[in-house]
This record gives C-alpha cells, structure tokens and sequence, in this order.
C-alpha cells in the first residue's frame, strides 16, 4: 500500500481502459482538469464522473470532487481508494490497456 498524489491518480485514470467499481460494476471514467489546489474552487471540483448500469439497467453515478482526495489517493496492487463527494469510500480497480499484437 502507498499514498500517491492527486494528480498521479488523474493520469492513472486518463490513461486506464476502465475500472470496476467496488468489486462490482465496470465503468469508463470520465475525468476534467484538476483545478491548482490554491484556487478557492478547488475543493468543489469534481474531477472525475462515474456511470453504470446493475444487472436490471437501473443506472446509478459518482463523482468524485478535489477537497477530500486533495492529500493523497491510497493505492494498494491495482486498486486506488477515493472519497466520493458523500464522503464515501469507494474503491476503484483499474484495467490497463493492453497491445496484444
């Protein structure tokens, strides 16, 4: 386990295939431009989107603001723990991807 910055995460995701959602649903983030931590909008800045669909196509989002994550994202192997903007925890597993040729 270590602690990586805020803008590492963001290129993680911006460079990831997708991530699967607490162990469940698979989802393709959609990212915007992290704000300068000094900027007094900052905290409020929601930086990354999530959508997916349950097994019934109920559909259901996060989105994930600077404030919270601001002094370091936990990863742990390929899982990186964020706080969404309810101050919930969630856990992302990302996927890479591959050249296969």
């Amino acid at each position: 386990m270590k602690i990586i910055s805020l803008a590492e995460a963001h290129t993680i995701l911006s460079k990831c295939g997708a991530v699967v959602i607490d162990e469940g649903p698979l989802a393709h983030p959609c990212l915007s431009q992290l704000l300068d931590s000094k900027d007094k909008e900052a905290p409020d800045n929601e930086w990354l989107y999530l959508n997916w669909e349950d097994k019934d196509g109920h559909e259901f989002f996060t989105k994930v603001t600077q404030g919270p994550n601001e002094k370091g994202v936990v990863v742990n192997e390929s899982v990186m723990t964020l706080i969404d903007y309810e101050g919930e925890k969630i856990h992302l597993t990302v996927l890479v991807r591959a050249n296969l040729e």
